[in-house]
């Protein structure tokens, strides 16, 4: 048996025991852990197998927040309460400008599993604030603690959230854009796709206010969370990607076939909800359209956030005449192009 079978086993075995003894934590902590050892892998080329759990953790804490990538700024607002759930934290930064000023808020990535608000990209912060921009980033409900549509609706509560407040942080209400890389993006995506839709469980205060966006900038973002349309046309992995099982709240794939999930699915996918009239998005991919390949020999995370899924996207979005920005590796986004679909978002909001 090798190592890598050995240490699974291992760690299967200890987690059992674990569980008896203290019952205080949930299985799902455990399928989210092995999500994460495979993330760590595949995605940032670190040696799992010859590693302790520990060291894991370790190297796992080091890409949540690299030490170089520390901010230089400090939010004006930190950790503020924008809904009622523990995660429902902000950080807002704000401008050295008087008046009322556009906001632009960042969801940060991590497959809807891992990841802080404090995972963001540290240039566009800066241009935002040397463009008069509020920058917001913002913790939501991850899968292992709350499945669909937690994560959207938390992005939601956010917007609604701000354009209530707007206020006491000086923010031009018409004027919020909304971004993220990985499922931060989807966020964005969900937002620019979606209907504004009510909150009833929440305080009578937010439920019914606005929702609406004025722009989506989504960085290698997921494109499309159905399994099935991910297995069709880019690899029948698609189908096995471990997320989607506690996104879904489902126990094993074959759940994700059940009439009840296929709707959410449908409901969950930004691809599924193209509407003419949704709103001005950019999209920049890592990678390459390609005409040939060979999906099974992916990763899951190349898989998620192949440029491909993108060209489906841009093309639907394109038919339904709608705003779109679309770069990948063949087709690369100009110098400053990110800051620039911002402030062409925010500033034509009210035309």
């Amino acid at each position: 048996m090798d190592n890598k079978k050995t240490f699974i086993l291992f760690f299967i075995l200890m987690s059992i025991i674990y569980i008896y003894a203290t019952e205080e934590v949930d299985v799902s902590y455990f399928r989210n852990y092995f999500y994460r050892l495979k993330l760590l892998g595949e995605r940032y080329k670190i040696d799992v197998e010859n590693l302790t759990i520990g060291e894991i953790e370790e190297e796992f804490e080091k890409l949540i927040e690299p030490p170089e990538e520390k901010l230089v700024v400090i939010p004006e607002f930190k950790n503020m309460k924008y809904g009622k759930y523990k995660d429902n934290l902000i950080d807002i930064w704000t401008p050295e400008v008087s008046g009322k000023k556009p906001v632009f808020v960042y969801f940060h990535g991590g497959s809807f599993i891992t990841d802080d608000k404090k995972d963001l990209p540290k240039d566009l912060l800066k241009k935002c604030l040397e463009n008069g921009i509020i920058f917001a980033s913002a913790n939501y409900r991850t899968a292992n603690t709350a499945p669909y549509p937690a994560a959207m609706y938390d992005a939601l509560t956010v917007v609604k959230y701000l354009r209530k407040n707007s206020d006491f942080y000086e923010i031009d209400e018409k004027r919020i854009a909304v971004g993220g890389n990985s499922s931060g993006g989807t966020l964005a995506l969900w937002l620019a796709t979606h209907d504004d839709v009510s909150l009833p469980d929440y305080p009578g205060s937010i439920a019914n206010i606005s929702g609406k966006i004025c722009g989506a900038l989504c960085i290698d973002p997921i494109t499309s969370v159905d399994p099935f349309f991910i297995s069709r046309v880019i690899s029948e992995k698609g189908l096995f990607i471990p997320f989607f099982l506690p996104f879904y709240n489902v126990i094993n794939n074959n759940e994700l076939r059940q009439q009840q999930i296929r709707l959410k699915i449908s409901d969950a996918n930004p691809y599924s909800n193209i509407n003419r009239g949704d709103y001005p998005v950019y999209m920049e991919f890592i990678g390459d359209v390609e005409n040939d390949f060979d999906g099974n020999s992916l990763t899951q995370g190349k898989i998620l956030h192949h440029a491909n899924l993108g060209e489906y996207f841009y093309k639907k979005y394109k038919k339904a005449n709608n705003k779109i920005y679309f770069y990948y590796k063949g087709n690369p986004a100009p110098k400053d192009s990110r800051i620039n679909f911002i402030k062409e978002a925010i500033w034509e909001a009210d035309r």
